[in-house]
């Protein structure tokens, strides 16, 4: 496995993390959430508890997506060593 194929799966797994730990209430009078580690997306939609209106609003969290692409970034570099460690090209010699 070369290191673009390694890259690309690790970006892909990365991705679906980040799908299947995302939260979608916002239909619901609630909250969507996107993230993984850490939510840097929240998205509000129906009535709020403490005030009579109702709207909506999004928010990103700059810090949060900072240490998201840092763990996203080590992750994809973990993935193509441990990857690139055991489809090692085999050297044939003469």
């Amino acid at each position: 496995m070369n290191k673009t194929k390694a890259t690309i799966l690790g970006i892909i797994i990365w991705v679906i993390l980040t799908v299947v730990f995302a939260k979608s209430d916002a239909a619901s009078d609630g909250y969507s959430l996107m993230g993984f580690p850490f939510y840097f997306y929240t998205y509000f939609s129906g009535k709020q508890a403490n005030t009579v209106s109702s709207g909506t609003a999004f928010k990103i969290d700059l810090i949060n997506l900072l240490a998201d692409l840092f763990f996203a970034i080590a992750f994809v570099l973990l993935i193509n060593f441990i990857l690139l460690r055991i489809f090692k090209p085999k050297t044939t010699t003469l």
